[in-house]
């Protein structure tokens, strides 16, 4: 056979098809892809039988109880070793290797219990990256910044330089190189390198090697305006490599079936599609039971146009064509304004600048982000509505009197309004973007840095009424172009919440269609809430249930929307951890719900409260609030749903005895774990009509004591409205299926802490649901 090198150059808006020729070892060719024993690659966090492992700056640490607690592991180890990478042979998960910052490697072939250096051979230079054998646990690469490859074939008694033909030792650091094995044959290896040329450009590219590391070939090279994250060899294709950045990916195909195909397409925007694999996803990992899903720009929505500028052409005088371009952006600042925290100066233009139908000459320039026509915008909160003529390049809490500034600089035909390196008041998340007016009343919004999650980016008439009827709220990154000429107000608000489909199709990308709901938290570490107003909710998703009050069918879109293929019923948006106490039992929220009996009314949800009764003849509703929870006059045996546990004084007053600990009868009844002639009747209290200290949608009260008369209500006055429940039990499912996820912001892992927390709530819920529901049902959080 005849074999075939071919490097080729591409630049950055080119996908690379390149094809080379090798022999493929003949035992594992025979095997599926999904058969493979894939390679073994370093991280942070390693799950071993019986115990987790994870490195930290302070050293490595082993949890036996799921992360509930951990340990220092010293035996063996240097006391000023610090971890940096560690990974288990794929062939004996009794053998891990663990990298360090300046001691070299260390072995262990009791699961982590003990240690002994391996470091001979290796320079001393942190170990940034590992890759293990799959079938050989002896075979160990192992990456550094500036020193290349080094490989041992003896387990780590003896190492050797694995560079002959790479551009290494570096004259200074650029990033770690990124090696993979092609699992089909792991004597096939790619590394992507950056080698500085000057100080002001690196040269990216692609090497392969077909002998495991003895010599290398260029392969491709890459632009070097473009900094690679993440390298992987494809799940659908051996033979395809998959290059991450910066949300973007390049799919390089060395394929021996097609020597003369090369082919061109640009660089591919991750798609978000429910098959998209981005960078972020690629390091998702399960944590026990607890799914850790990183978000790369895509399941949070927050700002993301960093790196663009919008342009916005007026049409007429009440609208505009807006599109999208990469960054335009001019570093002559100009004059500095003196502006402070919640401050603004109206200054002059040397033209008229027609906005909206009327010539303007003066701006005031706001320091929150804003730019306003006829009066100051001092609000540092954004609002999708402005009684003031407004451009908005980001309407956040900025304040230019901590660090940078905002500077000014006009000519006869434009004028440039720059907010540079100004921090987010209070915080070090700094920014930096420019408007530009030109005379013809043109005027473009370009982003260089922008640290800010939230913020608004938009345009407004001062019509207040013409905006909630006409406005329009758009997605930049994605609805661009428009043309409209009817536009009292465009604008995309960047308010920090989660975006529940995205999650769940990226959770859905590595793990079953098992599960009846999804619960998801978000990080400590992020700084806003995640839910759109509420504290927490329940997203329906799907509904075959009869008699319960809800609609039947499917609501948001239906599971297909969620990445499911139909079983999925219902999304859990819990907000971020932060929000909660560490005790699962403690109460925090309305002075009467604790985590565990939060968690058990979002789930609930699923079911109740929906239903109205007959009362007389007439439907009534009264039993619910208009946000689906039980009245705060209803009996409710303390429902996690609302309601209270009410005691008649026997005096014409009620005291709440108990409030939010369990599901009652008539919510067993409604969610198919109780038989309907075990429900007993419950009642209603009636104020008198001047009574307005609570209110039926007030929250559950401990001790509490109301006026009023009873109104005693039987599951059959229900059933007169809703219908029997179908299916009905003992027939309708008692086991329930959740998957926990944890959102992670972009850029940052997991924290410890965090996982510990989530994964005690975890199985404390599982206990507590199996106790409110009187043991009739359970709940199973296993991810597998």
């Amino acid at each position: 056979m005849c074999r075939t090198k071919r490097h080729v150059g591409i630049g950055t808006a080119t996908l690379l098809a390149l094809a080379s020729v090798f022999a493929s070892h003949p035992a594992r060719m025979e095997r599926g892809i999904e058969d493979l024993v894939m390679p073994g690659y370093g991280g942070h966090f390693l799950r071993l039988e019986g115990k987790w492992l994870r490195t930290s700056a302070r050293g490595l640490f082993q949890s036996r109880d799921h992360g509930a607690s951990w340990q220092r592991v010293t035996r063996g180890l240097d006391p000023e070793a610090i971890p940096t990478v560690l990974a288990a042979a794929p062939s004996d998960p009794q053998r891990v290797y663990l990298g360090t910052q300046r001691h070299g490697l260390y072995r262990s072939d009791d699961g982590g219990e003990s240690w002994r250096s391996v470091a001979r051979g290796l320079p001393e230079t942190s170990i940034a990256r590992l890759l293990i054998h799959p079938d050989e646990a002896d075979v160990v690469y192992v990456v550094t910044d500036l020193y290349g490859l080094y490989r041992t074939r003896d387990g780590g008694a003896s190492w050797e330089p694995a560079n002959e033909g790479l551009p290494v030792p570096l004259a200074y650091r650029t990033f770690t190189p990124l090696l993979v094995m092609n699992p089909l044959e792991p004597s096939l290896l790619y590394a992507l390198i950056g080698a500085p040329v000057h100080s002001h450009r690196v040269d990216i590219a692609l090497y392969k090697s077909r002998d495991g590391g003895q010599t290398w070939e260029r392969f491709a090279e890459l632009p070097d305006d473009v900094r690679f994250e993440h390298m992987r060899i494809s799940a659908r294709n051996p033979r395809e490599l998959e290059l991450f950045a910066q949300g973007r990916i390049v799919r390089i195909l060395d394929s021996e079936s097609d020597a003369h195909a090369e082919a061109s397409a640009p660089i591919e925007r991750l798609p978000r599609e429910p098959e998209a694999w981005t960078l972020a996803a690629a390091q998702d990992f399960d944590a026990g039971e607890i799914a850790v899903l990183h978000d790369d720009g895509t399941l949070m929505h927050v700002f993301d146009l960093m790196g663009k500028t919008l342009q916005f052409i007026p049409i007429g005088t009440g609208g505009f064509a807006v599109s999208v371009s990469s960054l335009a952006f001019d570093d002559d600042l100009g004059q500095k304004l003196n502006l402070g925290n919640d401050d603004s100066v109206e200054i002059t233009l040397p033209f008229n600048f027609p906005f909206y139908g009327r010539d303007r000459n003066r701006v005031f320039v706001n320091s929150n982000g804003t730019l306003s026509f006829g009066g100051k915008r001092l609000a540092p909160n954004p609002s999708t509505v402005s009684d003031t003529p407004m451009i908005a390049p980001l309407w956040t809490d900025l304040d230019p009197s901590a660090q940078g500034g905002v500077f000014v600089k006009a000519t006869a035909e434009r004028a440039t309004i720059t907010w540079s390196g100004v921090p987010k008041a209070r915080t070090s998340l700094i920014n930096t973007f420019q408007v530009v007016l030109e005379r013809s009343g043109r005027f473009s919004l370009s982003f260089q840095r922008v640290d800010a999650p939230t913020g608004l980016t938009g345009v407004f008439n001062g019509n207040v009424l013409a905006q909630i009827f006409f406005g329009r709220s758009v997605d930049f990154s994605d609805d661009l172009p428009i043309r409209d000429a009817t536009l009292p107000a465009v604008y995309e608000l960047f308010d920090g919440v989660f975006r529940d489909q995205r999650i769940a199709r990226r959770f859905y990308l590595t793990h079953a269609d098992d599960f009846d709901m999804l619960v998801v938290f978000g990080a400590s570490s992020i700084p806003h809430d995640v839910t759109d107003g509420p504290f927490s909710y329940y997203k329906p998703i799907r509904n075959d249930v009869n008699g319960i009050g809800q609609g039947m069918g499917t609501f948001n879109g239906g599971p297909r929307a969620f990445g499911s293929q139909g079983r999925l019923q219902g999304f859990l948006n819990m907000n971020k951890l932060s929000r909660y106490p560490a005790d699962p039992e403690q109460v925090f929220f309305n002075n009467v719900y604790s985590p565990l009996t939060l968690l058990a009314r979002e789930t609930g949800r699923r079911w109740l409260a929906y239903v109205d009764f007959d009362d007389g003849g007439v439907e009534s509703s009264a039993l619910r609030t208009h946000t689906n929870e039980w009245s705060f006059f209803l009996d409710t045996d303390a429902s996690v749903m609302g309601g209270n546990n009410w005691v008649d004084n026997q005096d014409g007053t009620f005291e709440s005895l108990e409030a939010a600990l369990r599901y009652s009868p008539l919510d067993h009844y409604l969610m198919g774990i109780r038989s309907p002639r075990d429900v007993p009747s419950f009642f209603l209290i009636v104020p008198p009509s001047e009574y307005t200290r609570r209110l039926p949608s007030s929250p559950p009260e401990v001790g509490i004591i109301v006026p009023g008369t009873p109104k005693v209500i039987t599951l059959r006055q229900i059933v007169q409205v809703e219908g029997w429940r179908a299916p009905a039990y003992p027939h309708a499912p008692r086991l329930f299926r959740q998957a926990f996820i944890l959102v992670v912001p972009r850029g940052e892992t997991a924290s410890v802490s965090d996982l510990e927390k989530l994964d005690r709530l975890r199985q404390e819920w599982e206990i507590f649901f199996r106790i409110a529901t009187g043991g009739r049902a359970r709940l199973s959080t296993r991810l597998k």
